[in-house]
Formats: structure tokens, C-alpha cells, sequence
């Protein structure tokens, strides 16, 4: 986890750094939770080259395709009319692109609103594990939904070669429970999940009911 003076507790708060500009250059350390300092830079990525410049690393959970303006309203007219005031954080692939540890919902207000979205990129290699400590502790915006949270269980099933939940929740250290709601919310057909409007805002609660809904829907070879 990060030291209490490098976590964020709110979107859009502005900090020193983030109320300004540009303010480039600028270097920050953070402390992962191995114990592991790496320095990160600030850079800001201009509107134009959002898009090309900057991508959702593979660890992020939050489910691209079901961000809408409609799940982003939160913060949306905020960033429209102030822009970001509160850095990302992202690593750096060998093409050269961001990819966004955290702050996808502010990467895609900024591709709608055209704005410019500060970054703290990391210099180091990190392992995984650290980064998915750090994942972990940005949800204080928008909590991940479950399905969010499963989306890579099944992948993760087959490269591991579990056969049972049990030996997933034991690999990710979580309850059996929790795992198998994660990975059946993960599992239900986009379709149905698209109908509703704001589907990240779906209650953790509703995926069961999705999930019996959905097997009913395939009994009856209902599309």
C-alpha cells in the first residue's frame, strides 16, 4: 500500500502540483507495498494525443467498454469546466504509452471533454503484485464493481490450471465466496448487462439475480 501522504482521498481534489498547469518534470516517490520506493515523473498528456498516447494497463479492472457519460457523471462537468486536478499514475511500455494504473473514468471524461490529463509516470519496474496493492487503494472514488474485480478469473483459471474456485480464492487470498461472486458477475453476457444505462452502477447485490435471469434466458433460448 502507499504511505498516507501519497494516497488520494477524493477525484478531482486539487493538490499543489495538479492545481497547476503544466508543472512538468516535477518527481515524486512512492512506497509500494513490498517496501519498494520508485520515483515517478509528472508529465501532462495534451487532448490531441490522449487517444494514442495513453492506454488502461492490463491490471486496471475497471470495464472499458462499460464506461458511458452517464457513469462518469460525477465528475464529468467538473472536468469540463477545470480540467483534472488530480494526477494518474501509469507505468510505460515499450512503444512508449501510458498505461493508466488508475484514472481510466478521467481518461475517457478527458477524451470527451478534450482536456489534458496529468500523469505520475513510474520509472521502475514493479511487480505485479505491488501494482495490484496499488490498484487496490484507488477505489475511493468510485468503488470497482464485482464484475470489475473478476474480470481476468477466468483467465487467470486457465493459466494457473485451477479447476475450482477454491484454488482461485486461495491463489488471490480472498474468500471462497467473494471469488465466486466475482467470477460470476464477470461472467454474465455483456448484452445483458448493457441494458442498463449506467451498468457499472449495477449493485453488487443484482449480479445473482443477473446470472439466474441469464441462465433462464439460455433454457428458454431466448437471445
Amino acid at each position: 500500500m502507499l504511505r498516507p501522504q501519497d494516497k488520494r482521498t477524493g477525484f478531482n481534489q486539487g493538490n499543489n502540483l495538479g492545481k497547476l498547469p503544466k508543472n512538468e518534470g516535477v518527481k515524486k516517490t512512492f512506497t509500494f507495498a513490498s517496501g519498494k520506493k520508485v520515483s515517478a515523473t509528472r508529465i501532462v498528456v495534451a487532448a490531441t494525443e490522449l487517444k494514442n498516447k495513453t492506454a488502461i494497463h492490463k491490471l486496471n479492472p475497471r470495464r472499458q467498454d462499460s464506461l458511458t457519460l452517464d457513469s462518469v457523471r460525477d465528475i464529468l462537468i467538473s472536468i469540463e469546466q477545470e480540467g483534472v486536478h488530480t494526477e494518474g499514475v501509469a507505468t510505460k511500455n515499450e512503444q512508449g504509452v501510458y498505461e493508466l494504473l488508475d484514472s481510466s473514468r478521467r481518461r475517457f471524461s478527458c477524451l470527451h471533454a478534450q482536456k489534458e490529463l496529468p500523469l505520475w509516470v513510474i520509472e521502475e519496474s514493479i511487480d505485479e503484485a505491488d501494482l495490484i496493492a496499488f490498484i487496490q487503494t484507488t477505489q475511493s472514488v468510485k468503488r470497482w464493481s464485482y464484475r470489475e474485480l473478476g474480470a481476468d478469473y477466468e483467465t487467470l483459471m486457465k493459466e494457473g490450471g485451477f479447476t475450482k474456485i477454491d484454488e482461485l480464492a486461495e491463489y488471490l487470498s480472498l474468500g471462497r465466496e467473494t471469488c465466486r461472486k466475482r467470477y460470476v458477475a464477470a461472467s454474465i453476457n455483456q448484452a445483458l448487462i448493457s441494458v442498463f444505462p449506467d451498468c457499472e452502477g449495477i449493485p453488487n447485490g443484482y449480479y445473482a439475480k443477473l446470472a439466474k435471469i441469464e441462465k433462464q434466458l439460455s433454457k428458454e433460448k431466448t437471445s
